[in-house]
């Protein structure tokens, strides 16, 4: 668990096969907009999603961002360009916490196509918001994982 993005942890991992399933452009619901919590966020706003997949090991992940606040942002990315590096280096982002949620799901249709998978079958679900040093929502974000190729590690270190 770290401050990096979905590129950042597969090329650590060595993995060089990742891609972009679909990008998309939608108007903000009234949950995302409450989720993003910036000023001036409101439902109708554009959103940009990207889902990406890579099979060694089998994930799948769906990132969502604001287009008012990195405008032209999905003009920046491809299939081997990092989320997070366009953030720092194009959008002066300095992310300062990541909150995660671990829970367990199901491959759909869709998914287990993707991941090569049978359907229905069992997956860990992270729920990830990114917030950067003002504490705004930079993204959220939810990756499905095959549970056989997932590994959590944890560190605890002293306050004092």
């Amino acid at each position: 668990m770290t401050l990096g993005g979905f590129a950042d942890t597969v090329v650590a991992d060595g993995v060089k096969s990742r891609r972009i399933m679909r990008a998309e452009t939608t108007p903000a619901d009234e949950k995302r907009a409450r989720r993003h919590r910036r000023p001036g966020r409101r439902p109708g706003l554009p959103v940009g999603t990207r889902l990406r997949s890579r099979r060694h090991p089998p994930l799948h992940r769906r990132q969502r961002y604001s287009l008012t606040r990195f405008p032209d942002f999905d003009r920046h990315i491809d299939h081997d360009t990092s989320t997070y590096q366009v953030l720092r280096d194009v959008y002066g982002v300095e992310f300062s916490e990541m909150y995660r949620e671990i829970d367990v799901g199901f491959t759909t249709a869709q998914t287990a196509e993707w991941l090569a998978r049978p359907e229905h079958d069992p997956l860990i679900v992270v729920r990830k918001r990114a917030l950067d040093r003002a504490g705004e929502v930079v993204h959220t974000s939810r990756v499905k994982v095959v549970p056989s190729r997932m590994t959590l590690n944890m560190v605890v270190r002293s306050q004092g």
